[in-house]
């Protein structure tokens, strides 16, 4: 058995940049994948990470993904596809048909055609889903013109979604199997959550963490692997040159518990969140330590 990782974020975005196979998993694969932010890219970086898993996936290996920005979406149509279609192995006839057509972000699908799609997957090419053992994604969206995305994601075991309290309307992230995947708010903005250069790299690496500190609780050993950056200064964020409306959290939405310790210095930032929350990750900094400790 063999971990495989998968990561797909936008050509400009350095969030997942040290997302790499775990230390202890050194004979494993690990494929970064870099697309654009449009329908063209999203269903490159689907279809590269489909075609790299086909070439290497054998039964009972670990498989785990991360994307950031457009590339989580790319991950979460992966993740449908896996868990409905699985795999074709490469050299089948259906191979291209279906890299070119069942990987499309651009068709709606009802849960029927998925359930139709599987049975013919499996009639015709052998395929079977695959199990996923963690998705980490950080601020999921997908380009404007795509119809709205499936999140019934039946073989992920766990998940978490690091998404930006600060991110304007347009750069909401999008909510993706309830139940599953864990979604969680951060302080900053969609360019700060996914590592942009406009962004703020110490709020992207605070949401990485987490994520990270996720997969190691699905058993990815992921500890020795992160950069330690310095603390957030206690002061508020520089601001915006252009002001747009923020997306509004949900009532009782999951907040990061290092929001907590920055409302407490910045009172006025309680005009951000909704007037109940949940805090989460009480035990941070903890979980960052551990994620930086040695093996």
């Amino acid at each position: 058995m063999k971990v495989i990782v998968l990561s797909v974020e936008l050509e400009a975005s350095t969030s997942l940049s040290q997302v790499g196979l775990p230390p202890a998993a050194p004979d494993g694969v690990h494929v970064p994948i870099r697309i654009g932010g449009d329908r063209e890219g999203l269903h490159r970086g689907t279809a590269e990470a489909y075609s790299a898993l086909a070439g290497c996936y054998d039964t009972g290996d670990q498989v785990v993904l991360f994307g950031a920005g457009a590339g989580a979406a790319s991950v979460c149509l992966l993740a449908k596809v896996l868990g409905t279609v699985g795999l074709v192995e490469p050299d089948h006839h259906l191979f291209d048909f279906a890299v070119a057509h069942w990987l499309s972000p651009a068709v709606v699908r009802p849960e029927g055609d998925w359930a139709r799609l599987g049975h013919l997957a499996a009639t015709v090419a052998g395929a079977v889903p695959v199990p996923i053992t963690y998705v980490g994604l950080l601020h999921m969206v997908t380009p404007a013109e795509l119809p709205p995305m499936s999140t019934s994601l039946p073989t992920v075991q766990i998940g978490r979604h690091a998404r930006g309290i600060d991110s304007a309307v347009g750069e909401s992230a999008l909510p993706v199997a309830p139940g599953t995947i864990d979604e969680v708010w951060f302080r900053g903005g969609y360019p700060d959550i996914i590592g942009l250069p406009s962004g703020d790299p110490r709020l992207s690496h605070r949401a990485l963490d987490w994520v990270l500190d996720g997969a190691q609780q699905a058993g990815v050993q992921y500890r020795g692997t992160t950069v330690a950056l310095p603390a957030i200064p206690s002061r508020p964020s520089p601001p915006r040159r252009l002001r747009r409306p923020r997306a509004s959290l949900p009532d009782l939405a999951l907040v990061h518990s290092s929001v907590r310790a920055y409302v407490e210095a910045h009172p006025r930032y309680w005009l951000h969140l909704p007037k109940r929350v949940t805090w989460v990750d009480t035990e941070w900094p903890a979980s960052a330590e551990r994620l930086a400790a040695p093996m």
